[in-house]
């Protein structure tokens, strides 16, 4: 879980493929918590993000799987 985040709570980074306006009829994964992938995609006739699964195992190896590390989003993919 990220701590110190403005606004929000809760927020951890795990495998995810849709981020969309569920009001809408979009599928949605995402509360405002971070996605990683290798690719942008189609799945389900709606854009996705995709190989998530793949990306967090490596971003968690590279990581130390839990050990504390600071991280700074410098840009913003909505």
């Amino acid at each position: 879980m990220l701590n110190a985040v403005p606004g929000q709570y809760d927020v951890e980074i795990h495998a995810a493929n849709w981020k969309g306006d569920e009001e809408k009829g979009f599928k949605c994964q995402l509360g405002g918590c971070i996605s990683l992938g290798l690719d942008i995609g189609m799945l389900d006739g709606q854009d996705a993000l995709l190989y998530s699964g793949g990306a967090v195992s490596r971003f968690m190896t590279r990581m130390g799987f839990g050990d504390p590390f600071e991280l700074t989003i410098s840009e913003f993919y909505a």
